[in-house]
């Protein structure tokens, strides 16, 4: 998935800047509870937390990493300070909806 943003800075239809960001959500490697009972713990106790054979802490909502990547960004007269507030708006909306971490790449 693509999400992308425009800057309008009059209201008058005339875009001044673009970014945009994609979506990669990952699994957490051995994020399974051992048996029955832990699993039961983590699905009906609010707050649990388990440790499994792999020693790794299982907490309910943790086993997925929702990551997103910068896409294309073009920033009117190519300003600095101009790209430095858009991109903060654009971490600012990947945190609101439920992104735990933003990556960006500089390819030359």
């Amino acid at each position: 998935m693509v999400f992308s943003y425009v800057v309008d800075e009059k209201n008058d239809g005339n875009l001044t800047d673009f970014c945009s960001f994609y979506a990669l959500p990952s699994n957490v490697l051995h994020w399974t509870a051992d048996d029955e009972e832990q699993q039961k713990l983590l699905d009906t106790e609010p707050g649990a937390i388990v440790t499994n054979k792999h020693g790794k802490e299982l907490k309910k909502g943790y086993d997925q990493i929702r990551a997103a990547y910068s896409f294309y960004c073009v920033i009117k007269d190519n300003d600095s300070e101009r790209h430095k507030l858009v991109m903060k708006s654009m971490l600012a909306q990947a945190a609101k909806i439920g992104y735990d971490v933003f990556n960006m790449v500089e390819v030359l």
